[in-house]
């Protein structure tokens, strides 16, 4: 529960009531030692973080004395987020508009850091677009349909439509490797 070095100096590893044995010569003597959280040494932010565009995401930090011990968060003075993107509320509650990965630094006044990553990725679309093949399909010729979702902060990400929501004037649809193909049958604009 804490190591004593050479020079009888005690050193706790946790936190509460410890009790201090010393014996020499067939004497013992009991020590009852309170030992409190040490300073501020890092905060930590939860890791593997992923969030959708405008949902937010609770990222309450922990801050840890050099023993690992949690303080309050309030030992380390005033926070101050440095975020790639997006904005934390008050809460602890972090929003993005952007896909990508951040960073996500956050430091304080008495010094004392901690930092994490966070993806984003698209929320649930709120319109869909249609890729268009941009050249002239021959008859026997498979198209690959490429469907986009686009999100309400304008993020684009494909969007896999089943066979069932899929119609035509001509041809049939069939799964391909990155979506649906289309194939047409009859020479025609369609």
């Amino acid at each position: 529960n804490g190591t004593l070095n050479e020079t009888n100096v005690y050193h706790p590893w946790n936190l509460g009531l410890q009790t201090i044995n010393a014996w020499w010569d067939g004497q013992t003597v009991l020590v009852n030692v309170t030992v409190n959280p040490g300073n501020p040494s890092y905060l930590e932010l939860p890791s593997m973080l992923i969030a959708q565009t405008g949902v937010p995401i609770n990222i309450t930090p922990t801050c840890y004395d050099s023993r690992g011990n949690i303080l309050p968060l309030s030992s380390v003075g005033s926070l101050i987020w440095d975020l790639e993107h997006g904005f934390v509320d008050a809460d602890y509650n972090y929003t993005a508009t952007t896909v990508g990965i951040w960073n996500i630094t956050l430091n304080s006044t008495s010094g004392v850091s901690g930092n994490s990553q966070i993806e984003v990725e698209s929320s649930a679309p709120v319109s869909i677009t249609l890729i268009d093949p941009g050249e002239i399909v021959l008859a026997d010729q498979e198209v690959e349909l490429t469907v986009m979702g686009v999100d309400a902060y304008g993020n684009t990400n494909p969007i896999q439509v089943p066979l069932s929501g899929w119609s035509a004037s001509d041809g049939q649809f069939v799964n391909g490797i990155n979506g649906t193909k289309w194939l047409p049958s009859n020479v025609g604009t369609w």
